[in-house]
């Protein structure tokens, strides 16, 4: 009795203890979420809007990532007061844009005095906004934005809900970074309306940094002051640049103006990238989308509501497009000399109906092999079709040989035999 339950503890141990401590040492519940600020973020948020807040709060996420991400999976949770988690789904983020959700939509409200927020992510990693200690009694239609070259986030009498962040201190440019503002003098309200990108150079010939243009166009039947208004590139916000117009920069009715990299400081990415034209107060005016893959001196160009690649660039007159024409494939050398070699043989080489002797009109050699081996699988089918009937022939043959019809056809095979013979 002994032996058998110390039997049943040995197999215990050896079998089931292992189960039970990978159940212990397995990951626990996280109570920290690991910190994640890659990817899709929280990019702006507006707690203090001009009007009621329950109608002007919102929240914007930005996807940094070169691909559209699924938003399903992802939520949203304040951290002080009463919080509220907001969990997405059914919505998508495209690759450099933008997502906003009101406050109706999400249930969250942000507090005046001191909030904070949290992006989870559908692995269970987070982004928290980590402004708890600066949001403090924030001025009336004044947005928390952040700022990915400082990375940092900076309140801003600018809000931007959809687009790229613009910082201002009671409507006077902050770091105007190669903008043409570098004054930081006020910016005129500036709605841009009718202005239009209509041409880019992303790869011209010579070099990048000095021979980069992008062209805009009025479609005004009026003369605009462009200040105010501005250029940005659109891939990554991280990487982008911004180009204001200078108060005073005027564009005619039906004018093209070309602005150059050397004066907008914007870099054009061959593989894929895309130009905003954005108001004064940062709303999108024009967006050229993403372009892929630019080959050298093709302009990308607007036309009839569309954009097309062209190999006739246009810089400041209306666009021609005119297709590029691919490159012929270059032949391998070894092919050129093989080529060159059985022309200089078949020439040598004809008979007198004009035919290139050697010129078959039939299969190539190896359609021929193909043929070949095709016939003789038939065969070896075949084969092995007759082989069992011949086996069992064998096995009957002498009542074969006894049966009426054989003794006849035996009989007169025996007659033409001894007609030969004679």
């Amino acid at each position: 009795m002994l032996r058998r339950v110390g039997t049943v503890l040995l197999l215990f141990w050896v079998f089931l203890m292992p189960v039970f401590a990978v159940a212990q040492n397995g990951p626990d519940i996280k109570t920290t979420a690991v910190t994640d600020c890659s990817g899709v973020v929280i990019s702006e948020f507006i707690p203090n809007p001009v009007g009621v807040d329950s109608d002007g709060e919102w929240i914007e996420l930005y996807n940094q990532t070169n691909s559209e991400v699924n938003l399903n999976g992802y939520s949203i949770t304040d951290t002080e007061g009463t919080t509220h988690k907001y969990s997405i789904s059914n919505a998508t983020i495209a690759a450099g844009g933008f997502a906003v959700f009101d406050r109706e939509t999400t249930g969250i409200t942000l507090n005046n005095d001191k909030e904070s927020l949290i992006l989870t992510k559908p692995e269970g990693a987070s982004c928290q906004t980590d402004f708890a200690k600066d949001t403090v009694n924030p001025k009336e239609g004044n947005s928390f934005a952040y700022d990915f070259n400082s990375k940092s986030w900076k309140w801003t009498t600018t809000p931007t809900p959809g687009s790229t962040n613009v910082f201002t201190v009671d409507n006077i440019a902050v770091n105007p970074t190669n903008s043409g503002n570098d004054s930081a003098m006020p910016l005129p309200q500036n709605s841009c309306a009718g202005i239009m990108i209509t041409e880019l150079m992303p790869a011209p010939a010579g070099s990048d940094s000095e021979n980069e243009w992008i062209e805009i166009y009025n479609s005004n039947s009026d003369t605009i002051d462009l200040g105010g208004c501005a250029l940005t590139d659109k891939l990554k916000v991280g990487s982008t640049t911004k180009y204001t117009f200078p108060v005073g920069t005027i564009i005619n009715s039906g004018e093209y103006k070309v602005l150059t990299r050397p004066v907008t400081k914007i870099s054009l990415n061959n593989d894929s990238d895309g130009v905003m034209l954005l108001a004064s107060d940062g709303t999108v005016v024009f967006d050229t989308g993403l372009y892929k893959n630019a080959k050298e001196n093709i302009a990308y160009a607007y036309s009839d509501g569309q954009w097309f690649w062209t190999s006739t660039p246009t810089p400041g007159v209306p666009n021609i497009i005119t297709e590029p024409t691919p490159k012929a494939a270059k032949k391998p050398k070894s092919t050129k000399a093989a080529s060159k070699k059985a022309a200089k043989s078949t020439s040598k080489t004809q008979g007198n109906s004009g035919q290139v002797l050697g010129d078959s009109t039939g299969p190539s050699g190896s359609d021929s092999k193909k043929i070949s081996d095709k016939v003789l699988g038939y065969i070896l089918v075949i084969l092995a079709c007759l082989a069992p009937l011949g086996y069992l022939v064998y096995l009957k043959k002498d009542w074969i040989l006894k049966q009426s019809i054989v003794q006849k056809i035996l009989k007169k095979l025996e007659n033409i035999k001894e007609l030969f013979v004679r």
